[in-house]
């Protein structure tokens, strides 16, 4: 199995400390790119981030979309 190491750049946008801070999930608005090998290269990307979410073990839970690069090559 082919394990492809992810890079990414991007910006977290909290427009208010007041509402992270009331919100159990602790969201925060992200945008930026990402690569993936063989996948998406240089690709927009935008989603969420929750910072030590108050229900859960994980300290960080995101979730990006992207389109990979089959999706901004074809004539769909």
């Amino acid at each position: 199995m082919w394990l492809r190491q992810p890079s990414s750049r991007g910006s977290a946008r909290l427009p208010s400390i007041d509402r992270f801070l009331a919100d159990p999930a602790h969201t925060v608005s992200i945008r930026g790119t990402i690569d993936v090998d063989g996948i998406a290269t240089r690709t927009e990307a935008s989603g969420t981030l929750s910072l030590f979410p108050d229900s859960g073990d994980e300290a960080m839970v995101y979730n990006l979309r992207f389109h990979d690069d089959a999706a901004l090559t074809s004539d769909r």
